[in-house]
């Protein structure tokens, strides 16, 4: 899943450069510790001894099996957006990071202590024992096609649809694919087994348009260079992802929201974004999604 690594070796420079080590916790498994080895400075923690579960190492919990916020490479190291944006936030508290894989179980590994904080989380319920940070990407259904074919909006290519002038690609099975049947019907859109079989359709022209989740369609529409993503289906469909910790921890919840503020605002964000989806991952980060123009529903139906 994770190649075109090569290509994106002079961006990785920029970031912090991490070295992984397998590590066992009592409870936990897929914990990699990452350590500044080949960046010459001391780090320097900002936050008290006593502010993370672990003295000086911020300890993060992440889904390694949802491309491309997390996954393996070809050494088997945990990479991905979600990976970055944690060693990122782990320079700027001046601690060492330490990788948790919680799979889908996020918000359990923060109220058992698992974990500092889990990444690649949306905001849901009003528990007083988890908080939320300011979003670092913005993702949900959205729209790709080939160059030259953008439509004039959202509902011209559900009209299209319903003409039975255009079908939509989709991978089956994924909440993209529901959104879109949900929308125009079951017999408007073409499911293949892949997100890649479907953007190979795409490039071959068996459909004009194709819907998926934005970060992990940006990702792979970087490997065509025809590829374009014209925007999320609808306002409902714009799904801010969070950073997450435990509000009950003051000092953490206030360093992490500064760290997330920081990196969005001194370019180590766009960096990351870049690396992982291309020219085009900007334009999910803070503040750059526009949904004023967008339909209220998907489609507007």
């Amino acid at each position: 899943m994770f190649k075109r690594s090569m290509k994106n070796k002079r961006i990785c420079a920029i970031l912090v450069t991490v070295a992984i080590a397998a590590v066992a916790l009592s409870g936990l498994v897929g914990c990699q510790l990452q350590t500044n080895t080949e960046v010459k400075k001391t780090l320097t923690p900002k936050l008290a001894n006593n502010a993370t579960i672990h003295s000086g190492i911020l300890t993060v919990g992440i889904n390694a099996s949802n491309s491309p916020y997390g996954g393996s490479n070809g050494s088997n190291q945990t990479v991905g957006l979600d990976v970055d944006v944690a060693a990122a936030i782990a320079e700027e508290l001046g601690l060492q990071l330490q990788i948790v894989d919680v799979k889908s179980s996020g918000r359990n590994a923060l109220t058992n202590g698992q974990v500092d904080l889990a990444l690649g989380m949306t905001k849901s319920g009003t528990s007083d024992k988890i908080s939320y940070t300011g979003s670092y990407i913005s993702d949900g259904p959205a729209l790709f096609c080939l160059k030259g074919n953008e439509p004039q909006s959202i509902e011209a290519v559900a009209s299209a649809a319903a003409a039975g002038d255009a079908k939509i690609l989709v991978q089956a099975d994924t909440t993209s694919a529901m959104k879109v049947q949900e929308s125009i019907g079951i017999d408007k859109i073409v499911a293949v087994p892949t997100i890649q079989e479907a953007f190979e359709a795409l490039q071959r022209g068996d459909q004009k348009y194709l819907v998926a989740d934005a970060v992990i369609g940006d990702y792979f529409a970087r490997n065509y260079d025809n590829v374009v993503r014209s925007g999320f289906l609808g306002a409902d469909c714009v799904t801010p992802i969070y950073g997450v910790m435990m509000s009950s921890n003051t000092e953490l919840s206030k360093g992490v929201s500064d760290a997330v503020n920081t990196i969005s605002k001194n370019g180590v964000l766009r960096v990351i974004t870049a690396k992982w989806l291309g020219a085009d991952g900007k334009s999910l980060m803070p503040g750059n999604v526009d949904i004023s123009k967008l339909p209220a529903r998907a489609f507007g139906v």
